[in-house]
């Protein structure tokens, strides 16, 4: 019987390179994400490269539950089933840094897309994975998900709070799904930093002006929320130095998106319910469970460093 796959985000980065590792592994796939032009070119490349594969997509945005409703019906009436084998719910975006400091609007939509998208599209599918004969919730979450913030005194809240409650959704289900839904089988992902362009789209979809057009206040109101060496810049340095990060790829992670998408596949056929994505995740997560007490204090990050540094050389 000829599998199918819903994959959210999957315009880029690792919703992308999870679609293509799908398709290789004889899915065919419904994808959605926000970036209609985007999608559109994913789409026309996947089914150059899998002519016998059925590829359809439809511009989506996930926190908002009617979107969702109708991508639903589109992959039902598309592909000609009711049922689906695997459900990657992977779209997010950063934003709502502090609690304290940003917009309630960008905090807001950050956790709708981040936590809400994945519950909607759970949700509105749901019947689809249950009327398959084995279907895999694949939820993407993050170090941040056990690890609220992005360095030491460097708040990540709307994000990171968001895949606190990914984390927890899906754990519950390992429970839920074995008394209720047995052919379903939840697989929890932990992502690390992967080279994506994650900020800039993230920017984008908030409405966020970038650096280049900023004034110089506004710079600067921008500089006082960042850390050393970003805060202590020249004002020129600081915006090229902004401008590369939100919008430039994160070329500096060690685990690319095929990579990632490797990991999670290899994760999906051992069964496994967890997979933490990338060797500083891993550093991290160990780091937490070992020192919960200390995880937001000064030396628990120089410490995390030392030992990153430390295993790099050997």
């Amino acid at each position: 019987m000829q599998k199918t796959a819903v994959v959210t985000g999957a315009a880029q980065g690792i919703g992308n390179a999870v679609a293509i590792k799908l398709l290789s592994e004889g899915y065919d796939l419904a994808l959605c994400d926000v970036n209609g032009e985007a999608l559109s070119n994913a789409e026309d490349q996947m089914k150059s490269r899998f002519p016998s594969r059925r590829v359809t997509s439809m511009r989506c945005d996930v926190s908002i539950r009617e979107d969702v409703r109708r991508f639903r019906n589109a992959v039902v009436d598309e592909h000609q089933t009711d049922s689906i084998e695997m459900l990657v719910n992977n779209a997010g975006i950063v934003g709502g840094v502090s609690f304290f400091v940003d917009s309630e609007e960008h905090w807001l939509k950050t956790f709708d897309v981040c936590w809400n998208g994945v519950y909607n599209c759970t949700r509105e599918f749901r019947s689809n994975l249950v009327a398959a004969e084995l279907a895999h919730i694949v939820n993407i979450s993050s170090a941040n998900g056990y690890w609220a913030s992005s360095s030491f005194n460097t708040p990540l809240s709307a994000y990171s709070t968001a895949k606190f409650a990914v984390k927890g959704f899906t754990e519950s289900l390992l429970v839920d799904s074995r008394l209720y839904a047995r052919n379903i089988k939840p697989v929890l992902v932990m992502l690390g930093q992967v080279s994506t362009r994650l900020s800039g789209n993230s920017a984008s979809y908030l409405g966020l002006k970038q650096p280049t057009d900023m004034s110089e206040d506004e710079l600067m109101a921008v500089q006082r929320t960042t850390v050393d060496p970003m805060r202590s810049m020249p004002i020129s340095e600081f915006r090229n130095a902004l401008q590369n990060s939100l919008f430039g790829e994160n070329s500096s992670a060690p685990t690319t998106p095929k990579q990632a998408a490797q990991e999670i596949w290899k994760a999906i056929e051992r069964d496994e319910w967890r997979v933490v994505v990338g060797p500083g995740a891993r550093l991290l997560d160990s780091a937490v469970r070992a020192d919960p007490d200390s995880a937001y204090e000064e030396g628990f990050i120089t410490k995390l460093i030392q030992e990153r540094d430390a295993a790099v050389e050997t």
